[in-house]
């Protein structure tokens, strides 16, 4: 989200063979309907907060990640301190806050699609593979 425009965007990437593209970016709408119908696991909201706290453990050790935080704290006027209570908001979240989230913000009917594909060698260019 921009915290100056009020606007959003969720992506979702990941590399495959070009051949398989369809088949993956119907599992991954299958998926997105899947949330909007229903909460995820327990598990899987778990094993976010799991990863979460242990990438804010190694965040915290980071000299770039306090400056970004300070900077954000003086650009918008916030208080640094409310970072230290980020882990614990994360924890307080339920499926059913992802689900309702999810519902809110996440519409099927506006979706860019970008496909990059890998460019044609010169043996696949004149039909030689």
């Amino acid at each position: 989200a921009d915290r100056e425009t009020g606007e959003y965007a969720l992506q979702i990437g990941f590399g495959c063979d070009p051949t398989r593209v369809d088949e993956l970016v119907a599992a991954v709408q299958a998926e997105v309907a899947a949330l909007r119908a229903a909460p995820p696991a327990a598990t899987y909201l778990q094993r976010v907060q799991e990863q979460a706290r242990r990438q804010r453990e190694e965040n915290l050790r980071d000299n770039g990640y306090w400056l970004s935080v300070l900077e954000n704290a003086y650009r918008y006027d916030e208080s640094p301190e409310q970072l230290l209570g980020s882990v614990e908001r994360l924890h307080a979240l339920t499926v059913g806050d992802i689900q309702a989230t999810a519902r809110r913000f996440v519409n099927p009917d506006q979706v860019v699609r970008v496909v990059l594909v890998p460019e044609a060698t010169s043996e696949e260019a004149s039909g030689r593979e």
